[in-house]
């Protein structure tokens, strides 16, 4: 009985809406994203003539994404806060991410400056992404997931078009409007991700204390991935590293 009047009290917690609010912080991330990906190269290009050397630069974004995201998701799935699992790292790398890319047209005056803080935007968005992703299964029941994960790719996919319907436009006139309105946007997703999401959602898995520190976690469950009865999940994983490489070539 107690079992069923807590389902109740989940179901009843669950909305749609607030599924909507959360996709709005990936709206922001992929619309600071794509023109990070598609205006930093210009800005390159003052400086580099090698387009190797410019893809090798732009590419430290998903070595830092590699290297940082599993760490930070298994961090996060641990944490222990007032502000809940996900929220103190969103309040900590937003404010970050927005400021470095507000930045990137000023450090464009020189090569070793907009390197910097081309590093620090990624470190700092990276830090944000996989968080902000989290909170929708954190909200929503596992039978709804797959409704869940195609909002937040709809909003994704509206931050993107944002960028190449609106902010490429402004990249003409200024480049400093488009890195301006995109700093903006960010801060007002994150804004709305902070004020949207609950503190200790109602589908958050509970996570053993014991388990490994958040390094540790992540290359032992990559380990796990190759044991023969995770190799599905495994080969899944593989199609969606070779989609993304088709897609980013």
């Amino acid at each position: 009985m107690a079992d069923t009047q807590s389902a109740t009290t989940q179901e009843e917690s669950f909305s749609f809406a607030q599924i909507w609010w959360i996709g709005t912080g990936f709206l922001g991330v992929m619309l600071t994203f794509s023109a990070y990906n598609a205006f930093v190269p210009i800005m390159y290009s003052e400086f580099i003539d090698s387009r190797a050397l410019i893809g090798l630069l732009m590419s430290t974004d998903n070595l830092i994404g590699l290297l940082l995201i599993p760490v930070v998701g298994a961090w996060s799935d641990r944490m222990n806060h007032r502000l809940g699992r996900r929220l103190p790292f969103i309040v900590v790398a937003v404010p970050v991410a927005a400021l470095t890319f507000f930045a990137i047209p000023y450090a464009a005056a020189a090569l070793w400056t907009l390197i910097i803080v081309e590093i620090l935007f990624t470190i700092a968005m990276h830090t944000y992404r996989g968080p902000v992703i989290s909170l929708m299964p954190d909200h929503t029941p596992p039978e709804k997931r797959s409704t869940g994960n195609g909002i937040i790719n709809v909003m994704g996919g509206i931050g993107t078009l944002a960028t190449f319907a609106g902010l490429s436009l402004l990249y003409d006139i200024d480049p400093r409007l488009t890195f301006g309105i995109g700093a903006a946007v960010l801060v007002l997703t994150g804004y709305l991700v902070y004020r949207k999401a609950d503190r200790h959602p109602p589908y958050v898995d509970n996570v053993d204390d014991r388990r490994p520190a958040p390094l540790a976690d992540a290359v032992g469950g990559f380990k796990i991935l190759l044991k023969r009865p995770n190799r599905g999940q495994f080969y899944l994983l593989a199609a969606m590293f070779a989609y993304y490489i088709g897609f980013a070539g």
